[in-house]
Protein backbone atom coordinates (compact mmCIF):
# COMPACT_ATOMS: atom_id res chain seq x y z
CA UNK A 1 0.00 0.00 0.00
CA UNK A 2 1.14 2.92 -1.09
CA UNK A 3 0.98 5.18 2.82
CA UNK A 4 1.29 8.89 3.57
CA UNK A 5 0.29 10.29 0.45
CA UNK A 6 -2.75 12.94 -0.54
CA UNK A 7 -4.07 12.98 -4.27
CA UNK A 8 -2.74 16.87 -5.12
CA UNK A 9 -4.04 16.99 -8.24
CA UNK A 10 -6.42 15.24 -10.76
CA UNK A 11 -6.24 15.49 -14.49
CA UNK A 12 -8.25 13.80 -17.53
CA UNK A 13 -6.95 14.12 -21.16
CA UNK A 14 -10.23 13.86 -23.32
CA UNK A 15 -7.79 14.26 -26.92
CA UNK A 16 -4.95 11.94 -26.66
CA UNK A 17 -1.74 13.92 -27.04
CA UNK A 18 -3.81 17.02 -26.64
CA UNK A 19 -3.72 19.20 -23.61
CA UNK A 20 -6.32 18.55 -20.72
CA UNK A 21 -8.21 19.77 -17.87
CA UNK A 22 -7.72 19.45 -13.98
CA UNK A 23 -10.65 18.15 -12.11
CA UNK A 24 -11.96 19.01 -8.77
CA UNK A 25 -13.47 15.22 -8.65
CA UNK A 26 -13.31 12.14 -10.68
CA UNK A 27 -14.78 8.91 -11.22
CA UNK A 28 -12.34 5.94 -11.80
CA UNK A 29 -13.73 3.02 -14.02
CA UNK A 30 -12.16 0.21 -15.18
CA UNK A 31 -11.08 2.35 -18.26
CA UNK A 32 -9.65 4.79 -15.91
CA UNK A 33 -10.64 7.89 -14.70
CA UNK A 34 -14.17 8.64 -16.91
CA UNK A 35 -13.88 10.36 -20.15
CA UNK A 36 -10.11 9.98 -20.63
CA UNK A 37 -8.95 9.47 -23.62
CA UNK A 38 -11.93 9.19 -25.19
CA UNK A 39 -11.11 10.99 -28.48
CA UNK A 40 -8.06 10.65 -30.69
CA UNK A 41 -7.04 11.35 -34.49
CA UNK A 42 -5.73 9.43 -37.35
CA UNK A 43 -3.17 10.18 -39.45
CA UNK A 44 -5.51 9.26 -42.92
CA UNK A 45 -2.18 8.82 -44.63
CA UNK A 46 -0.83 5.91 -42.36
CA UNK A 47 -3.88 4.82 -40.43
CA UNK A 48 -1.98 5.02 -37.05
CA UNK A 49 -3.39 6.75 -34.14
CA UNK A 50 -1.46 10.50 -34.03
CA UNK A 51 1.14 11.10 -30.51
CA UNK A 52 2.54 13.62 -29.56
CA UNK A 53 5.25 11.04 -28.89
CA UNK A 54 6.76 11.55 -32.74
CA UNK A 55 6.40 15.41 -31.94
CA UNK A 56 8.73 16.08 -35.66
CA UNK A 57 4.98 15.43 -36.87
CA UNK A 58 2.30 16.37 -34.23
CA UNK A 59 3.99 18.72 -31.41
CA UNK A 60 1.47 21.17 -32.56
CA UNK A 61 -1.55 19.05 -30.98
CA UNK A 62 -0.17 20.05 -27.70
CA UNK A 63 -1.06 24.08 -28.53
CA UNK A 64 -4.96 22.52 -27.75
CA UNK A 65 -6.78 22.32 -25.43
CA UNK A 66 -9.63 19.49 -24.97
CA UNK A 67 -12.45 19.53 -22.57
CA UNK A 68 -15.78 17.80 -21.70
CA UNK A 69 -19.06 19.55 -21.32
CA UNK A 70 -21.76 18.17 -19.23
CA UNK A 71 -23.33 16.64 -21.83
CA UNK A 72 -20.09 14.34 -21.75
CA UNK A 73 -19.33 15.74 -25.10
CA UNK A 74 -15.70 16.79 -25.73
CA UNK A 75 -14.50 19.99 -26.95
CA UNK A 76 -11.21 21.18 -28.72
CA UNK A 77 -10.15 24.53 -28.47
CA UNK A 78 -6.76 25.96 -30.77
CA UNK A 79 -4.04 28.30 -29.70
CA UNK A 80 -6.10 31.01 -30.50
CA UNK A 81 -9.15 29.53 -28.32
CA UNK A 82 -11.35 28.80 -31.57
CA UNK A 83 -12.98 25.21 -31.01
CA UNK A 84 -11.17 22.56 -34.02
CA UNK A 85 -13.20 20.50 -36.29
CA UNK A 86 -11.43 18.04 -38.70
CA UNK A 87 -10.68 21.00 -40.71
CA UNK A 88 -9.02 22.79 -37.87
CA UNK A 89 -7.07 19.89 -36.87
CA UNK A 90 -5.55 19.28 -40.72
CA UNK A 91 -4.58 22.99 -40.45
CA UNK A 92 -2.95 23.39 -37.42
CA UNK A 93 -1.14 19.92 -38.02
CA UNK A 94 -0.58 20.43 -41.68
CA UNK A 95 -1.06 16.73 -42.22
CA UNK A 96 -4.64 15.29 -42.83
CA UNK A 97 -6.38 13.73 -40.14
CA UNK A 98 -9.80 12.30 -38.40
CA UNK A 99 -11.37 12.34 -35.31
CA UNK A 100 -12.47 8.98 -33.78
CA UNK A 101 -14.06 7.53 -30.41
CA UNK A 102 -13.03 3.81 -31.42
CA UNK A 103 -9.38 2.70 -32.09
CA UNK A 104 -9.31 0.90 -35.68
CA UNK A 105 -8.20 -2.46 -35.38
CA UNK A 106 -4.71 -3.44 -34.33
CA UNK A 107 -4.26 0.35 -33.75
CA UNK A 108 -0.86 1.43 -34.21
CA UNK A 109 1.18 4.97 -33.38
CA UNK A 110 4.79 5.90 -34.11
CA UNK A 111 7.14 6.90 -30.96
CA UNK A 112 10.72 8.67 -32.21
CA UNK A 113 13.65 7.61 -30.34
CA UNK A 114 13.74 10.33 -27.50
CA UNK A 115 18.05 10.15 -27.98
CA UNK A 116 17.75 10.81 -31.65
CA UNK A 117 15.67 13.48 -30.68
CA UNK A 118 17.53 15.03 -28.12
CA UNK A 119 20.49 15.10 -30.28
CA UNK A 120 18.74 16.57 -33.28
CA UNK A 121 15.66 18.13 -31.85
CA UNK A 122 12.30 18.26 -33.11
CA UNK A 123 12.26 19.36 -36.27
CA UNK A 124 14.55 16.61 -38.04
CA UNK A 125 13.18 13.40 -39.15
CA UNK A 126 14.67 10.66 -36.77
CA UNK A 127 14.01 7.03 -36.41
CA UNK A 128 10.66 5.82 -34.77
CA UNK A 129 9.56 2.57 -33.32
CA UNK A 130 5.89 1.60 -34.24
CA UNK A 131 3.72 -0.33 -30.99
CA UNK A 132 0.42 -1.12 -30.68
CA UNK A 133 -1.93 0.93 -28.32
CA UNK A 134 -2.44 -0.30 -24.72
CA UNK A 135 -0.41 -3.55 -23.62
CA UNK A 136 -1.98 -2.76 -20.04
CA UNK A 137 -4.90 -0.87 -21.24
CA UNK A 138 -9.04 -1.98 -21.51
CA UNK A 139 -9.97 -2.89 -25.32
CA UNK A 140 -11.43 -0.01 -27.39
CA UNK A 141 -9.07 3.26 -25.62
CA UNK A 142 -6.90 4.99 -26.59
CA UNK A 143 -3.98 5.24 -23.74
CA UNK A 144 -0.59 4.22 -24.93
CA UNK A 145 -0.09 1.63 -21.72
CA UNK A 146 -2.58 1.64 -18.53
CA UNK A 147 -5.58 3.60 -17.98
CA UNK A 148 -3.98 5.03 -14.93
CA UNK A 149 -0.63 6.97 -14.00
CA UNK A 150 0.66 7.85 -10.77
CA UNK A 151 3.58 10.71 -10.75
CA UNK A 152 4.55 12.12 -7.36
CA UNK A 153 5.87 15.52 -6.01
CA UNK A 154 8.88 13.32 -5.18
CA UNK A 155 9.63 11.74 -8.46
CA UNK A 156 9.91 14.52 -10.25
CA UNK A 157 11.81 16.54 -7.52
CA UNK A 158 14.39 13.63 -7.70
CA UNK A 159 14.98 14.60 -11.79
CA UNK A 160 14.95 18.36 -11.45
CA UNK A 161 11.56 18.31 -12.94
CA UNK A 162 8.36 20.64 -12.33
CA UNK A 163 7.10 22.51 -9.27
CA UNK A 164 3.38 21.80 -11.14
CA UNK A 165 2.03 18.76 -12.73
CA UNK A 166 2.85 18.24 -16.51
CA UNK A 167 0.53 19.34 -19.30
CA UNK A 168 0.12 15.55 -20.52
CA UNK A 169 0.01 12.14 -18.95
CA UNK A 170 -0.59 11.65 -15.62
CA UNK A 171 -4.26 11.72 -14.00
CA UNK A 172 -3.34 11.52 -10.22
CA UNK A 173 -0.90 13.83 -8.89
CA UNK A 174 0.29 12.90 -5.46
CA UNK A 175 2.48 14.49 -2.74
CA UNK A 176 4.18 11.79 0.02
CA UNK A 177 4.12 13.36 2.99
CA UNK A 178 6.86 10.94 3.95
CA UNK A 179 9.64 9.66 3.00
CA UNK A 180 10.78 11.77 0.78
CA UNK A 181 11.79 9.82 -2.26
CA UNK A 182 8.83 8.72 -4.17
CA UNK A 183 7.45 4.83 -3.07
CA UNK A 184 8.33 1.83 -4.90
CA UNK A 185 5.13 1.03 -7.10
CA UNK A 186 5.38 -1.78 -8.73
CA UNK A 187 3.31 -4.47 -7.21
CA UNK A 188 2.04 -2.19 -4.91
CA UNK A 189 -1.76 -1.36 -4.73
CA UNK A 190 -2.98 2.49 -4.28
CA UNK A 191 -6.04 3.65 -2.83
CA UNK A 192 -8.32 6.76 -3.79
CA UNK A 193 -11.72 7.13 -2.40
CA UNK A 194 -13.48 4.12 -3.41
CA UNK A 195 -10.93 3.30 -6.13
CA UNK A 196 -7.95 0.57 -5.66
CA UNK A 197 -5.79 -0.43 -7.95
CA UNK A 198 -2.52 -2.61 -8.18
CA UNK A 199 0.77 -0.95 -9.67
CA UNK A 200 2.60 -2.33 -12.77
CA UNK A 201 5.66 -0.29 -13.19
Amino acid sequence: MIAGAAVRSLYRYPLKSALGEELARARITGRGIAGDRVRALLDTTTGRVVSAKNPRLWRALLTAAATTGGDGGVCVRGPDGAVLDEAGFTALLGRPVRLVDVPPAGAELERAVPEEVLSHGVDQEVPVTVGTLGSAAPPGTFFDFAPLHLITTATLAAVGGPAQAPATAPTWWSTPRAPPRSPRTTGSAASCGSARTSGSR
